[in-house]
């Protein structure tokens, strides 16, 4: 690569591009005293790029471990704050093992509480393993016919309380519930011609 130039920061030798170098070599000089406070605008005014150039070069520089950036939140900073990352390492070793054990407890927390909330959401009938109108017979399978209460024959009849019974009909619950005579002559009589 032409004027291409290498730098060194938290993680190792990087080669940086003409423009890149001209900006990490700006900052570099910037922040030799520390933590500086910096506009996007400032920047690119000074390195002679565009602004949407700065940000990508910028956020080039943070990836690759030459510089520290910290995002200015809302505006409330007056800039962004920079800082050289100068001493070159590899990070942490993570302990394999305790990495495993962390990630496993992790995932099932994860697993509970979808668990928890999926008990929440299910209607209560689901809970119990059963579906609603799903009568089952004395020896666990589940039993043909219409659901509890729908007076239907194909259904049969086992008594009161059973769950495979039809029930009483609606004509029956409804005199149950107090249905008045004259109502009930209009449900039971046929009807006469011209009315």
């Amino acid at each position: 690569m032409i004027g291409a130039t290498t730098w060194h920061g938290r993680r190792g030798p990087v080669i940086l591009g003409p423009t890149e170098h001209r900006v990490a070599r700006w900052l570099a000089d910037r922040t030799r005293s520390g933590r500086i406070t910096l506009r996007m605008a400032d920047v690119a005014a000074a390195t002679r790029v565009e602004r949407s150039e700065a940000y990508r070069i910028t956020a080039r520089l943070r990836i690759l471990g030459l510089f520290g950036i910290q995002n200015d939140q809302g505006g409330t900073r007056g800039g962004r704050r920079f800082w050289r990352t100068a001493i070159a390492h590899d990070g942490a070793e993570l302990d394999e093992t305790r990495h495993r054990e962390a990630w496993s407890r992790v995932v099932a927390w994860a697993r509970a509480r979808g668990a928890r909330l999926r008990d929440r959401l299910t209607p209560h009938h689901h809970r119990l393993g059963r579906r609603p109108y799903a009568p089952t017979e004395p020896d666990g399978r589940r039993a043909i016919g219409h659901p509890p209460g729908s007076g239907s024959p194909a259904a049969g009849y086992d008594g009161p309380g059973r769950l495979g019974s039809p029930g009483p009909s609606f004509l029956e619950q409804l005199i149950a519930g107090g249905l008045s005579p004259a109502l009930l002559a209009d449900f039971t009589e046929p009807r006469r011609r011209g009315r």
